[in-house]
């Protein structure tokens, strides 16, 4: 499985360290607008390109609004979204749904 990731800075970074520690991504790379980072591809604009059964793609951009944005445009092209869950990760069982 690939992780594409839209954005390269320090969100795109600590996403990419989670992503590889989960072992499930065999290569992860970036799409950004303005890094000449050695992992980035290609521009966000181009991430249709990218698409492949093979792929998953998580935007990490530090503005939230632009985070969902990014989102509904992944999911809209059909596109799995990445949901990266670090490996020692806990949920107390004493947690409540609070409303």
């Amino acid at each position: 499985m690939r992780l594409i990731i839209l954005g390269a800075g320090g969100h795109g970074k600590v996403v990419a360290d989670l992503a590889e520690q989960t072992g499930k991504y065999d290569a992860v790379y970036f799409l950004d607008d303005a890094s000449n980072d050695s992992h980035v591809i290609g521009i966000c604009s181009d991430f249709e390109k990218f698409n492949t059964p093979d792929t998953e793609m998580y935007p990490a951009f530090g503005n939230n609004t632009a985070r969902v944005e990014w989102e509904d445009k992944i999911e809209g092209a059909g596109i799995k979204l990445a949901k990266i869950i670090h490996p020692l990760a806990y949920v107390s069982p004493s947690i409540t749904n609070i409303k």
